[in-house]
């Protein structure tokens, strides 16, 4: 590792293939750029791993990589492209817009670059065919980010459930959701039970109009701010990227909740972009919970869902069902009380309405959601 490079040796799991990758930083200026490419043919040396390298090269190899300023002189990328042919290096290509960096000036000052590439060896191509690199738009940076797409096997598809109803936290964001939850409690008709449903079906309706898709709105925002950065950069199209960021802000701050919730991350907080880790413990949870076979009570093995489903509801169904029990009068004439009338009497009170708040309060806000859906942040607010 240095200040231009990170190297890493990647191992695949549940197999024994092996690669290696590495970030390269090259330098921006001319007169060290010849140090950038003396640096990447010294890599090239020091291990014996299929190998793939990606980053800010700072340099663009042909005319059709660079819109605006002087032209390139072949002078520039003499030096990139002959580490490139030492190391037997290729470029993988790219998908979307043609340049990863722009000056961020508008009109005819503004330059834009292809910079950001991956390059790899035959061998690191034979392992990942179907590899693509796709070009991200530029978010609160002058670069663009790469994406790289190993394009590897995906799991069994699994059977889609119906629609269910959550209480997304991200909903109290909008004063309107306390309103709701208020008119909810204020509901003379019916009794606890009917109120909390009928308010979960009125907060799904309304987070449904009121937030939409938030994955597809982040998705339309990126690609909104992707067309304004290939256009021509005028002062009107740089106040609208602005405005589309702060958007944005506010989409993945709705985003990193969401995930936040469903993680059941504790000990980190949202507001700090955590929304990676949050998605990735959320992953996480949800291959852990997965079910990919189970044996019954015969030791036969099913992997079918419905089969899966099945078996376990026989198990329950049998562990609780009740059967005729005999001579517990016996067992329990033997056993001395220990408890005390006055004990009795406590454990058999109502519970008060302190204890049951003390006992609300205590509950985490979003983990362990009732069947109805709603997670004991639902019934703080209401009892607030």
């Amino acid at each position: 590792m240095s200040l231009n490079h990170i190297d890493m040796e990647v191992n695949l799991k549940d197999s024994n293939i092996k690669w290696r990758a590495t970030g390269f930083y090259g330098y921006p200026e001319s007169y060290n750029k010849h140090e950038s490419w003396n640096l990447l043919k010294i890599l090239g040396t020091t291990f014996d791993l299929p190998w793939l390298v990606f980053g800010d090269f700072n340099q663009v190899i042909n005319q059709s990589e660079k819109q605006g300023d002087n032209p390139i002189q072949f002078s520039q990328v003499e030096g990139f492209l002959e580490a490139r042919q030492i190391n037997e290096l290729a470029d993988l290509g790219f998908k979307g817009h043609p340049f990863t960096w722009s000056n961020g000036q508008s009109g005819t000052n503004n330059i834009q670059e292809r910079l950001d590439r991956a390059l790899a060896r035959s061998e690191w191509k034979q392992l990942f065919p179907k590899t693509s690199i796709q070009h991200l738009s530029r978010y609160k940076s002058d670069h663009s980010p790469l994406l790289l797409n190993l394009a590897g096997e995906g799991n069994r598809r699994r059977r889609r459930i119906g629609h269910t109803f959550k209480f997304e936290e991200f909903w109290l964001s909008n004063s309107e959701c306390s309103r709701i939850l208020e008119n909810t409690s204020k509901d003379q008709e019916g009794d606890i039970v009917e109120k909390i449903k009928r308010s979960g079906g009125n907060l799904d309706e309304w987070g449904k109009t009121t937030f939409g898709d938030i994955q597809k709105r982040i998705k339309e925002a990126q690609e909104s701010i992707a067309t304004l950065n290939n256009s021509p950069q005028s002062a009107e199209t740089i106040r609208r990227t602005r405005e589309e960021e702060a958007d944005l802000d506010e989409l993945l701050k709705l985003e990193e909740i969401k995930w936040s919730q469903r993680s059941r991350a504790s000990r980190l907080k949202h507001g700090d972009r955590n929304t990676a880790f949050f998605h990735q413990k959320a992953s996480q949870r949800k291959k852990r919970n997965w079910v990919e076979s189970i044996y019954d009570d015969m030791g036969i093995k099913y992997m079918e869902e419905e089969q899966i489903e099945d078996v376990m509801r026989g198990f329950y169904e049998k562990l609780f069902t009740s059967e005729e029990t005999r001579g517990v009068s016996n067992v329990t004439e033997a056993v001395k009380n220990r408890l005390s009338p006055n004990q009795f009497a406590i454990l058999d009170e109502d519970f008060s309405k302190e204890e049951v708040h003390h006992a609300l309060f205590q509950m985490h806000p979003t983990k362990a959601p009732d069947p109805d859906g709603l997670p004991a942040l639902f019934s703080k607010r209401c009892g607030e």
